[in-house]
């Protein structure tokens, strides 16, 4: 049985773990995010030189823009000491093992589509949900990568309207979303998304009520969208605010409101299939770990 070491390598935190060829955790950890290369290099060496057994690979999910085929960060956003760094060819040198990296959105999005909710699933999308809003966009069974790799960053969507800079992320950051709600409701913690949530699901405050169901809306449209450019069948939804089942009844709600609106649209398209990520904080162990398989022709 091939073991592999995983790490999704974050701005707080880097966690790791031992994966087998088959998507089974054996272990995983964690260790604060360093601030310089050199720093996060002893972190690699360590965890690779301490395994008990023969390692077959390293998988690597990161933040940013990521040339898949090359292994390279080229923008690394809140790590930028990692930009330009070639992963693959810094774990052949050093370690001889095969190497890959992956951005974490599609990361993410291939976990689904390889043991989750998007399995078997030919042409779906996979939305995050938190600060911004990542993804991916799967086409035949395979993610979309992009000409420049940045398919799927949907925080970059615009509104059809001005302000151009009101743009998804924007709109409909989670984050952004918790604290209006928070102000509303009257908390004094801007970031209490169990207070937020509570009054959600109680129904009983008619301002909050309409909020969310704006907020859930517009990713109904953005959704119908979608499925109009790429004919997609599934939607699986994402990040810490996709564990509230709320939000999926509503977004299907939505969705649903707009196909009875728009009789062209409902006899054209079939109903999508929207449902959360069945993986959670393992999804971009389990995504990285599917990227070096894929690579190696053995998925």
């Amino acid at each position: 049985m091939e073991k592999y070491l995983v790490l999704d390598i974050g701005g707080s935190a880097i966690k790791y773990g031992i994966v087998t060829g088959e998507g089974e955790i054996l272990s995983n950890s964690q260790v604060v995010t360093p601030q310089t290369w050199e720093e996060i290099a002893k972190i690699f060496d360590r965890l690779v030189t301490e395994q008990p057994e023969k390692i077959s690979g390293v998988a690597i999910s990161a933040p940013g823009r990521i040339d898949v085929e090359e292994g390279v960060i080229h923008i690394g956003r809140a790590l930028p000491y990692l930009d330009h760094i070639n992963f693959k060819k810094y774990f052949k040198e050093k370690y001889n093992l095969p190497a890959s990296l992956v951005n974490d959105g599609k990361a993410a999005g291939q976990a689904e589509l390889w043991l989750g909710n998007l399995k078997g699933v030919k042409n779906a999308a996979a939305i995050a949900l938190g600060t911004g809003i990542g993804g991916s966009m799967i086409v035949d069974g395979k993610v979309i990568q992009g000409r420049n790799f940045m398919a799927g960053e949907f925080s970059y969507v615009l509104p059809t309207e001005e302000p151009l800079m009101h743009n998804l992320a924007y709109t409909n950051s989670a984050v952004k979303l918790v604290a209006e709600l928070a102000d509303v409701i009257g908390l004094e913690d801007k970031t209490d998304g169990q207070g937020v949530f509570e009054v959600i699901n109680s129904r009983e405050n008619e301002e909050v009520n309409k909020i969310f169901a704006a907020y859930c809306k517009r990713l109904a449209i953005f959704m119908c969208n979608l499925q109009a450019t790429l004919d997609i069948s599934h939607v699986v939804i994402g990040g810490g605010i996709s564990n509230q089942p709320i939000l999926i009844e509503e977004l299907n709600h939505q969705y649903n409101l707009i196909r009875e609106n728009i009789p062209r649209f409902r006899n054209d398209f079939e109903p999508l299939s929207i449902d959360s990520c069945k993986f959670s904080s393992n999804a971009n162990l389990l995504g990285a770990l599917y990227q070096l398989l894929l690579e190696q022709d053995k998925i």
